[in-house]
């Protein structure tokens, strides 16, 4: 339920932006793209230890994705200025 929660705001805050400005920053895009990349790589990293496989990959790739959309959502200019 928390990963489709999230998925909506994600989905509704990018419509919104799109919608409020003509020519958007392009890094909306790779911010929505790594937010829907760190999901789905979050839920594989779940199914391959609970089905005992390697995971090691996917837990490295999870934690990139996951510092690239934070990194990402904290520089657009609809962000916190932390960076």
């Amino acid at each position: 339920l928390l990963l489709l929660l999230t998925f909506a705001t994600g989905l509704y805050l990018y419509i919104k932006i799109m919608g409020v400005s003509e020519n958007p920053d392009p890094l909306y895009h790779a911010k929505i793209t790594a937010g829907l990349l760190t999901l789905i790589f979050g839920e594989l990293t779940l199914v391959r230890v609970k089905k005992g496989k390697a995971y090691s990959g996917f837990v490295i790739g999870f934690i990139v994705l996951v510092l690239v959309t934070i990194f990402l959502g904290y520089s657009l200019p609809y962000g916190m200025k932390f960076f």
